[in-house]
């Protein structure tokens, strides 16, 4: 390993006492929990979004990963394994155009991710004068429009563009702005094939699936309108000049359907397969460390100098933890609905319980003298929202629980952003998503 001995050092600056001040758990709550750790055999743990998109993801995933070394768990059975397709993938992503080129941001000076920049500087990046401002935009099954912080600073930015054009199968707010929008295939009149949550199966196999009916009207493939753009243009958007040629010459989904239906035959007829799935390696204790990790000698890597400012800004954060609250201020956290997984399904409905409430601690909500369904203003630095309320037992006082991807309250709108605000991660690029401070009021 490399670096642990950096991390262990970062790690002793919060011994458990401090831990339990900053995070309001209990000091008999950590150590239990660290008793639990140490005396079982084995453990898996598990992080997701809403710590990466708290002010210091890198460093909790950074951790997460040293905790599963230092307890044994790394690359073992019952443990944490690491799929053999996620490191081929991996080594693959530059012929796809991910990750061949780094780069840094002309505005805020943040680094790319596998080609990718920030989303938190996108307005920034239309409206800010030089050789290389953004003057056109595909967007592609998303609605930066919405999805992104500083909602009101996007929409205006869009206005500056010389030309916007959209890729979906919906007409988002995003969409309704752009000159042109590109109506894509959905999953129902195309092949696919499972990459990406192959990755989270132990299942050795790799599920495909073609079409059950033709495209609507003129709409195609994703790639085939990138591909088809980039020839135009003379100039490959996404991947390279062969992979521009061969998507717009020769992908057709019912063509590719009966390429891996055919292979797929094959495969069961050998008994490593069944129909609509291809064998794959399955993920297998001990073929990781010391194997897998791209990096020198296949060490896995515990630091970084980059990581050397941020142990240093949480130390500043900490610091500034703890201050007295007035009672109408409140930590603003985001939560996903059912129909509202992601950015495009803003306008989902279903019957049921009503999705679009905001949830507080209930102490908070006879503290403020709130009626059950009654309208609540949240506001942040003179934008605010109103939603309706319900009290729940499970919340930390102080907080509110808000649902991203409501049609008429969109919580984006209340998350501050721009590159000097301190909102955007300067390790990843991401944008501080939840953890916002916010005031609260009776409609």
């Amino acid at each position: 390993e490399s670096g642990l001995a950096r991390m262990l050092a970062f790690a002793r600056q919060y011994p458990v006492e401090r831990a339990a001040r900053l995070t309001g758990l209990s000091t008999r709550a950590i150590r239990d929990l660290a008793t639990r750790i140490r005396e079982t055999d084995r453990i898996a743990f598990h992080m997701s979004v809403g710590i990466n998109q708290g002010p210091f993801g890198t460093l909790c995933y950074v951790a997460l990963q040293s905790l599963i070394y230092l307890t044994g768990n790394m690359d073992r059975a019952g443990g944490s394994l690491i799929h053999p397709l996620a490191v081929s993938l991996a080594n693959l992503a530059p012929n796809g155009g991910a990750g061949n080129t780094s780069v840094r941001s002309r505005v805020g000076n943040y680094p790319s991710i596998l080609n990718s920049l920030p989303g938190g500087i996108l307005a920034e990046e239309i409206t800010t004068p030089g050789n290389e401002r953004i003057r056109a935009l595909i967007c592609i099954a998303g609605d930066p429009a919405r999805s992104i912080p500083g909602s009101d600073n996007i929409r205006h930015a869009l206005d500056d563009l010389d030309y916007l054009v959209t890729i979906d199968i919906f007409e988002s707010e995003t969409g309704r702005a752009s000159d042109l929008i590109l109506p894509s295939t959905s999953w129902l009149e195309r092949w696919d094939f499972a990459t990406t949550t192959a990755l989270f199966q132990m299942a050795p196999l790799l599920q495909h699936a073609g079409p059950v009916m033709d495209p609507v009207g003129d709409s195609r493939h994703d790639a085939r309108i990138l591909a088809e753009i980039s020839t135009a243009i003379g100039c490959p958007i996404a991947g390279n000049d062969r992979l521009t040629r061969l998507a717009a010459g020769a992908l057709n989904d019912r063509l590719m359907a009966r390429v891996f239906n055919g292979l797929s035959l094959a495969a069961k007829l050998v008994g490593r397969g069944t129909q609509g799935t291809l064998p794959v390696p399955a993920p297998r204790p001990g073929t990781y460390l010391g194997r897998g990790p791209a990096t020198p000698g296949h060490r896995l890597r515990f630091w970084h100098p980059d990581l050397d400012a941020e142990r240093d800004r949480a130390d500043g954060f900490a610091r500034r933890l703890g201050r007295a609250r007035q009672d109408d201020e409140f930590t603003m956290i985001c939560r996903r609905r059912r129909l509202g997984h992601n950015s495009w399904l803003h306008g989902g409905e279903r019957n049921g319980a009503a999705e679009t409430v905001a949830w507080i601690a209930r102490q908070d909500f006879d503290r403020l003298g709130l009626a059950e369904r009654q309208d609540i203003v949240i506001e942040s630095e003179g934008i605010a929202i109103t939603l309706p309320v319900e009290p729940i037992d499970d919340i930390a006082a102080g907080t509110v629980v808000v649902p991203h991807g409501l049609p008429l309250a969109n919580v984006n709108a209340l998350i501050p952003s721009g590159a000097d605000r301190g909102v955007i991660e300067p390790v990843s690029g991401q944008h501080l998503m939840t953890g916002i401070e916010v005031k609260i009021h009776a409609a």
